[in-house]
């Protein structure tokens, strides 16, 4: 997703600020790209973002500004290279010191101001084992959004945070998420894989286009009564017969990272139950 961020003024206060280690930069941008567009544009820092306002010698001190004053909600993106990195202790310096404050502060929505997810393997320190810590690995970045954004609720409840969204909707989607994670177990790669292509293209032209570009063997028996199902079915089959099916996922994570996060671990995992023959 393009976000007009790079050119939008910085608010005196996010509603969302999210706090990683570079390794997990592909999975927290797709999950503050979710977060956003349920929220709007300007709502959520990302440092990518914002590098425009952040950049210079006293970066380390509008960063620690935004993480301990400047932001409604923080998450924290847990996994073992956050501990190590010097930006990521920058910022957690700035995150404890406000966690600390908020355990003796008269108002309980400071408490719930400060949100672990567990993006990757490993732990950070300030956050022990009685830490309920929520892992989002397994879960799309819009599904992910829904647990942010209920946080965000309880600390401001009294503000509309989504037009046009309906909390009980987003409740019961959270509800099946372990459902429709059962139920993807059933699926065969190539179902997993037209699925994931079917939301990447616009239009039946666009997957014509696609062929033009990357597939000309495919593009030359496409005929204008070729259905768009159908045209999935010779993408996927040309790559899969040159044993080239990454490649096809290359594509898919270049054109929509968020797409890709959904369902290449289910394409692979599936690829384990449903080997070819």
């Amino acid at each position: 997703m393009v976000t007009s961020n790079t050119e939008a003024q910085i608010p005196d206060k996010f509603l969302v600020a999210f706090s990683f280690a570079g390794e997990q930069r592909e999975r927290v941008t797709a999950l503050a790209e979710a977060v956003e567009k349920k929220l709007g544009i300007g709502t959520v820092f990302l440092d990518q973002w914002y590098e425009h306002y952040i950049a210079g010698p006293d970066a380390d001190i509008r960063l620690q500004k935004i993480y301990a004053e400047r932001s409604a909600l923080v998450v924290v993106c847990v996994s073992e290279r956050y501990g190590g990195k010097p930006w990521t202790l920058v910022e957690h310096e700035a995150i404890r010191a406000r966690l600390m404050k908020a355990r003796t502060s008269p108002n309980k929505q400071d408490r719930l101001a400060i949100l672990p997810v567990r993006v990757g393997e490993g732990e950070v320190e300030g956050f022990f084992f009685n830490a309920i810590i929520p892992d989002i690995r397994n879960r799309t970045p819009a599904k992910a959004a829904v647990l942010i954004i209920e946080r965000l609720r309880l600390i401001i409840p009294d503000q509309g945070l989504v037009s046009g969204d309906d909390p009980q909707a987003a409740r019961e989607a959270s509800r099946n998420d372990f459902m429709e994670t059962s139920e993807a177990k059933s699926l065969s790669p190539r179902s997993i894989l037209r699925e994931c292509l079917q939301n990447s293209f616009a239009n039946k032209e666009d997957a014509h286009a696609f062929c033009f570009d990357y597939c000309k063997d495919v593009f030359k028996n496409l005929g204008d009564g070729m259905s768009f199902s159908r045209i999935l079915i010779e993408i996927i089959q040309y790559y899969e017969v040159r044993g080239k099916e990454h490649d096809l996922w290359q594509w898919i994570r270049e054109r929509n990272v968020s797409n890709y996060l959904e369902w290449y671990d289910k394409w692979k995992d599936a690829t384990t139950r449903h080997p070819k023959r």
